[in-house]
């Protein structure tokens, strides 16, 4: 959409004179004949070209009043002609245009980082489980707190059972095997070395231990320590040998000491001497998690001749001590793997999004302000007053060939050189020179246009 506003390009003073009456337009040829008799005519070299066409030019000189080239001091004929003159305002026309912009702006993009990671190395843990009489209230047992008969096994259970749901035991691989059991033995451990639970990676396996946790009940009538130890420390040394890059541990966790099994050691520097010697030729670490009921002399012997790390440093006892209730044992076994599970820093490549500033082309719509060439707008009439278009003339001058008068047609399929015409001619507002004629004012730098008010306008005659 276009909106015009008027910028004045050259001022000029007003002049204010009588006008003779005129009763209609007239045309060049007219105008130039009366002026001819009267001797005085400024437009004497107005003349039929091959197209037709009259050409008005001003026969005057500068500073020549009366146009017949003598400065007299005498008025010429169109200062006397027109009521007022004034300068013509070029219009301008406001547009809006699109033009490419360089802005910056943030974008997100994926980019890869080299970032050290700490990564758990896997390990197994083997836990012989005592399931022996003593586990339950009717062996005798009291708690420690109310003096009641107390039963291990209902509070250990669920325990275990804590452990292995552990969202911080995953990666963890376990296997499980409880004692006495029918056909153990004391001799090598067979029996005692396959386990009832095979090893399995936590989380997935959590369910296949609790399962056989919850089919099991005390039901041995003695503690064959030696068998559990030999049983333990056999499997994670067969077990390392197949798996050179994962640790394994065994892990007992018992309520007494050893009895009740003339097959098996009581002797407690033998049964230390088995966790010793997996531990030194083999690097098994033994590690014993005690019970009320346990004998913790003889437990916290195992773990350290058996290579274990001290279960709580803030403890008398170097072997885990759950004598004040069976439901810490998930801490007791979260205590081990703590201990036994360690990390390997890696450096790993990995995809980050970060806002990056960019430079970038944009097409913006912005407005400008552009000169219409050869376009001027009509004057404000005086107030009460109103222009009649038939008495417009228009003027040029401040050019190569002095001041050069102008013709109107009657519409812009009629323009031909020296023309100008209306933008309405019922409602005219704005005077458009001829394309030939803006063409030859651009090219002789005519800076300067009146609009001659008052006199009839000069036509050009076309044939």
């Amino acid at each position: 959409m276009l909106s015009y506003r008027g910028l004045l390009v050259l001022l000029v003073a007003t002049v204010a004179s009588a006008c003779g009456e005129v009763s209609k337009p007239r045309d060049l040829g007219e105008r130039g004949a009366d002026r001819d008799a009267q001797g005085d005519n400024p437009f004497d070299n107005a003349v039929q070209d091959d197209g037709g066409v009259a050409q008005l030019l001003d026969g005057g000189t500068a500073g020549d009043g009366d146009g017949d080239g003598d400065d007299d001091g005498e008025l010429s004929d169109d200062e006397v002609c027109a009521a007022s003159a004034v300068a013509a305002e070029q219009l301008v026309v406001e547009e809006e245009v699109e033009v490419e912009v360089e802005v910056e702006v943030e974008v997100e993009v994926e980019v890869e980082v080299e970032v050290e990671v700490e990564v758990p190395q896997p390990v197994a843990m083997y836990v012989l489980f005592d399931k022996s009489l003593s586990m339950s209230s009717d062996y005798g047992v009291v708690d420690p707190a109310t003096s009641e008969p107390y039963d291990l096994w209902s509070d250990a259970v669920p325990a275990f059972g804590e452990f292995v749901q552990d969202p911080a035991s995953e990666g963890i691989d376990i296997a499980l095997q409880y004692f006495p059991i029918s056909g153990g033995s004391c001799d090598d451990g067979s029996g005692y070395s396959t386990p009832a639970v095979p090893l399995g990676r936590l989380p997935g396996h959590a369910s296949m231990v609790t399962t056989s946790l919850a089919g099991q009940a005390p039901n041995g009538n003695s503690t064959p320590l030696e068998g559990a130890l030999l049983g333990a420390t056999e499997y994670c040394k067969t077990f390392q040998q197949a798996n050179p890059d994962e640790d394994c541990v065994a892990v007992v966790v018992t309520d007494g000491r050893p009895q009740y099994d003339n097959t098996c050691s009581e002797d407690d520097a033998e049964l230390t001497a088995i966790a010793k010697a997996a531990f030194d030729d083999h690097g098994v670490r033994t590690f014993t998690v005690g019970l009320s009921g346990a004998d913790f002399d003889l437990l916290d012997a195992i773990a350290q001749q058996g290579g274990a790390v001290d279960c709580d440093p803030d403890s008398a006892r170097f072997s885990c001590d759950i004598s004040g209730g069976a439901g810490q044992l998930a801490d007791s076994l979260a205590q081990i793997r703590d201990t036994i599970v360690t990390t390997e820093t890696q450096t790993e490549l990995q995809k980050q999004t970060e806002l990056q500033t960019m430079t970038q082309l944009q097409t913006q719509t912005t407005t400008q302000e552009v000169p219409l060439s050869c376009e001027w707008g009509l004057p404000e009439p005086e107030q009460g007053e109103a222009i009649d278009p038939d008495r417009v003339n228009v003027k040029i001058s401040g050019g190569e060939g002095g001041a050069l008068s102008l013709g109107r047609v009657p519409v812009a399929g009629d323009c031909v050189a020296n023309g100008w015409h209306y933008d309405d001619n019922l409602e005219p507002g704005r005077v458009i020179a001829c394309p030939q004629t803006c063409e030859a004012i651009e090219t002789n730098g005519h800076n300067a246009v009146e609009i001659l008010l008052g006199c009839a306008t000069d036509v050009i005659l076309l044939q």
